[in-house]
């Protein structure tokens, strides 16, 4: 049986007390049968809801392209080998396949730069959307990179490098983590980082390694997943100690939960601006529905979104 769990987070506006916020959301109109994005798509075709109170959506915008660092951690905790019991080897094995596969099918507009880190970092060239060309800046970084899975780990440091080769800020940018969240040698700090991604305007996504034993690191693992949230990003946590790492199907499942978290949580094909009442004290649950009657191509459509929405953050007034 396959165990994952997803967190999803929509980037916000800071407001004083009981006001509203508007929220920034990933949104993506798709195909039912075929899963293909459906574009365009009208702003008077989506409808939300927080329980029985209607959210305005006040605009939809198409990202049209995406710059995609894909990020792995190669350090010694996530190394194939590893003395925690767990199928954490056939885990990565699938994981980094099925990442290869998915960057031989970029979409139009899409194009990826890919980086290893352990205290060290190293990236390939630029963000390059040819497959082939793709694959061969892989394989330059790996072995300009030299032996993985081993080491400790500058996370945060790495993070920092990687917004770094982003450059001027492009709607659609991202980076896709692979770790187990533990950071033992950076200098920069969490604090520091959530700064840059803001300037930056980039979403952070992890797909989070959990192991048994390395509860030393939970400080660290939340501060990602903090980063995650206030970045407007999403994570799939993966739990290696699951033995559907070992079986046909079970393997087979894993894979469509990762290409699903790709095409739906990456890929995304807009962002809507929703407004959201500054009353809610709590994270509250939402729905985002079609107005099929708009547009006949929405008969067998859904749509792909976040399942929660944050309550508005408070403005906290200067001490005189």
């Amino acid at each position: 049986m396959q165990r994952f769990l997803f967190l999803f987070a929509a980037a916000m506006t800071v407001t004083a007390a009981g006001q509203d916020c508007t929220q920034s959301v990933p949104v993506g109109v798709i195909e039912q049968r075929t899963a293909a994005l459906i574009a365009p798509v009208a702003l008077d075709a989506l409808q939300a809801r927080m329980g029985s109170t209607p959210l305005r959506i006040t605009s939809l915008d198409r990202v049209r392209g995406r710059r995609i660092m894909i990020l792995v951690d190669a350090s010694g905790s996530m190394g194939e080998m590893t003395d925690i019991p767990s199928y954490q080897g056939p885990a990565l094995r699938t994981i980094k396949q099925t990442l290869r596969d998915l960057m031989e099918e970029l979409p139009s507009g899409a194009s990826v730069e890919y980086g290893l880190f352990s205290t060290k970092s190293a990236f390939s060239e630029a963000f390059i959307s040819d497959p082939k060309e793709l694959e061969k800046n892989i394989e330059a970084v790996t072995a300009r990179f030299g032996k993985t899975g081993f080491g400790h780990t500058a996370l945060f440091d790495a993070l920092h490098k990687a917004l770094m080769r982003f450059g001027t800020p492009q709607p659609g940018d991202s980076i896709l983590l692979l770790t187990d969240g533990g950071d033992n040698s950076s200098q920069l700090t969490a604090g520091k980082l959530e700064h840059e991604f803001h300037a930056a305007n980039t979403r952070l996504l992890t797909l989070l390694v959990l192991q048994r034993g390395r509860e030393f690191e939970l400080e660290a693992v939340d501060q990602v997943l903090d980063l995650v949230t206030k970045t407007g990003g999403s994570s799939l946590s993966i739990y290696t100690t699951d033995d559907s790492w070992l079986g046909k199907k079970g393997l087979g499942e894993n894979v469509q939960v990762l290409r699903r978290f790709w095409n739906d949580k990456i890929l995304f094909g807009y962002v809507a601006q929703v407004q959201v009442p500054g009353s809610f004290k709590d994270d509250k649950k939402w729905t985002l529905s079609l107005n099929r009657e708009t547009d006949p191509r929405l008969k067998n459509a859904t749509p792909v979104y976040p399942d929660h929405l944050s309550a508005c953050p408070v403005a906290r007034a200067a001490a005189h």
